[in-house]
């Protein structure tokens, strides 16, 4: 039997609402806006070089802030009950 791909977005909005999967959203796009910023600050200070390191220093700084405050997608799905 064929998946529906309307099954499937219904399936996976069920489980976002479930699980407040909106948190991860929030805090990974945090951490992006600080890897962004990093790495536009190290453009203007550095050019090319200083885009590299400034996203370096910019990715660690955001993963930080961000840990322990959300689980990802597959450890959420992992842990849902078997209904």
């Amino acid at each position: 039997m064929p998946i529906m791909v309307d099954d499937i977005m219904r399936l996976l909005c069920s489980i976002s609402q479930e699980r407040k999967m909106k948190a991860a959203v929030k805090h990974s796009g945090k951490g992006a806006m600080v890897a962004g910023a990093m790495a536009f600050v190290g453009g203007l200070v550095g050019g090319p070089p200083g885009i590299a390191v400034g996203g370096t220093v910019g990715g660690l700084l955001g993963a930080w802030m961000t840990s322990g405050q959300f689980k990802p997608v597959p450890q959420i799905l992992m842990e849902l009950p078997p209904r």
